[in-house]
């Protein structure tokens, strides 16, 4: 779970119906819900973690080993990242623009250095 300050919203992973919860508190009510076929975010989302700034969602995809990062703005992935064995919770540092992820199944963090940085080119 996550909360929004600059919407006032809430985040909530959902890994037994792999879906995400957006919750509006202004309303105080159940908003919208993203399914994975919706954006397909991957089977089995177990974390999530914001960047409010860049109105980025970070989801721990369990199953897929991986880090699913949705833009709020239009609901869809723009990228996903590997990282070890069965990610669950995850932290950012907006300070560091750092991305920290427990790897539950082999014991590990996994640390994501500007996960919003596009990938290098190949020269």
């Amino acid at each position: 779970i996550v909360f929004n300050s600059k919407n006032d919203s809430v985040y909530v992973s959902n890994q037994d119906s792999n879906n995400i919860f957006e919750v509006e508190l202004k309303e105080g009510a159940f908003s919208t819900s993203f399914d994975k076929d919706d954006f397909n975010s991957g089977a089995s989302p177990s974390g999530v973690a914001l960047n409010k700034n860049k109105g980025k969602l970070f989801v721990a995809n369990r199953d897929l080993n991986r880090i699913s990062i949705i833009n709020l703005n239009n609901k869809k992935i723009e990228k996903t990242i590997p990282v070890g064995t069965g990610p669950t919770k995850m932290g950012f540092n907006p300070k560091t623009s750092k991305l920290y992820v427990l790897n539950r199944s082999e014991n590990t963090v996994s640390v994501i250095y500007d996960p919003l940085k596009p990938a290098p080119t190949p020269t």
